[in-house]
């Protein structure tokens, strides 16, 4: 057991990154969302900047070896990878090695197996992702908190092989789009990162930074699909950060906790308003959702001045602006739409292009637009099977 000094405890150095902002080092990381919302794409996209060393959505990155867990396949990854080399002017190959099957995170021996190829052949390893949770939790019960338990202390073993950090992609629950299972996961992870998918037609996501536990959550992140056309028929996409109006709508997929919060104040409180407590009661009763994706919603209303507020403290009491879609700020990641100047020619999340191999072509939700344009430099790509 290990005793530290005040001093020695502010000797420790400050958090360190591999995609400044977003994701950690030696940390558990958890990126979910519902089935159809991008998250192997955005993980993907995250793995070949760091083991390419090149920017993520305009962030810096550190570079390290990358091994991705594709437990549902890794088929499709060889043209987004093609894509991101043909972005980025890359000829050699990326620092990336992938295992195309699940390792069974609640069986010891393959664990076991897992971290000693790990320690063996890829002791620089500085990035571990693991697609999908789900798969790789044969014969556990989700919603047991020590089956989870499990789950997460094998994660920590192959972490513990290299000191790398573990980026697991998860689903959420069918209705509430919080993290699918036990609690455990959240209680463990570092970062919690929830994933949106956006309409089929322009192929949006959004990223939401739900817990960073040793630095500031992240700023909502509204992110676009561009197709990138390889020859021969084939073409993958790129991850771009979306410009242009964005609205707040009442249709629309993914994890709405923005507009739903706005929704429950119009329709279940009208011209006289709640207070905070009253409020948040209703959204969580009705999302499942927690205390701090409420606040962080209402902060964001009152960014995007969709919410006027009377008074102050506990006694303040919060009105709606419009009943209608409005345009507001990127920080508001509930139903978004952008302009389909530059961006209706992507085909669906995980449909590259490709006579050889079978692609599976993912129906995400459909919303209202709101005219305008705009358009954004290509930071970054994403392959493989999109979930």
């Amino acid at each position: 057991m290990k005793v530290l000094s005040e001093a020695q405890l502010d000797a420790l150095p400050d958090p360190e990154w591999y995609i400044d902002g977003i994701l950690p080092q030696r940390s558990l990381v958890v990126l979910y969302g519902p089935p159809g919302s991008g998250k192997t794409f955005v993980a993907l996209s995250m793995a070949l900047a760091v083991a390419s060393n090149s920017p993520w959505i305009g962030r810096v990155t550190s570079s390290a070896p990358v091994l991705f867990i594709a437990a549902e396949g890794a088929f499709g990854m060889k043209y987004r990878s093609r894509a991101f080399k043909q972005h980025y002017g890359i000829n050699q190959p990326l620092n990336i090695h992938y295992i195309p099957e699940p390792v069974n995170l609640l069986d010891p021996k393959q664990v076991e197996a897992a971290r000693a190829l790990i320690a063996k052949n890829h002791q620089n390893t500085g990035l571990i992702i693991i697609d999908t949770v789900a798969r790789c939790f044969v014969g556990g019960d989700e919603n047991s908190a020590k089956d989870m338990g499990l789950a997460v202390s094998s994660m920590d073993i192959l972490r513990g092989a290299t000191g790398a950090t573990v980026l697991a992609i998860h689903h959420t629950t069918k209705n509430t789009g919080t993290e699918r299972g036990s609690s455990a996961l959240r209680g463990a992870a570092d970062a919690m990162i929830s994933c949106s998918g956006g309409t089929e037609n322009f192929n949006i996501v959004a990223l939401s930074c739900d817990k960073m536990k040793d630095a500031e959550p992240f700023e909502d992140m509204p992110l676009e699909l561009k197709r990138v056309e390889l020859g021969a028929g084939k073409s993958s996409l790129v991850i771009q950060r979306a410009t242009g109006p964005l609205a707040l709508t009442k249709k629309g997929g993914g994890n709405r906790a923005c507009a739903r919060a706005l929704e429950i104040l119009q329709d279940s409180f009208g011209e006289s308003g709640a207070t905070n407590g009253q409020w948040r009661e209703a959204f969580e009763k009705d999302t499942g959702q927690s205390k701090a994706t409420f606040d962080r919603s209402v902060r964001q209303l009152k960014q995007a001045k969709q919410i006027k507020q009377y008074g102050s403290g506990q006694g303040a009491t919060y009105t709606a602006v419009s009943e209608k879609a409005v345009s507001v700020s990127p920080g508001c990641h509930g139903s978004i739409t952008i302009p389909a100047t530059g961006v209706s020619s992507a085909p669906p999340l995980g449909a590259d292009t490709d006579t050889n191999d079978t692609n599976t072509k993912i129906e995400v939700g459909k919303t209202e637009t709101d005219n305008g344009s705009g358009s954004s430099k290509i930071e970054t790509l994403s392959r493989g099977k999109a979930s």
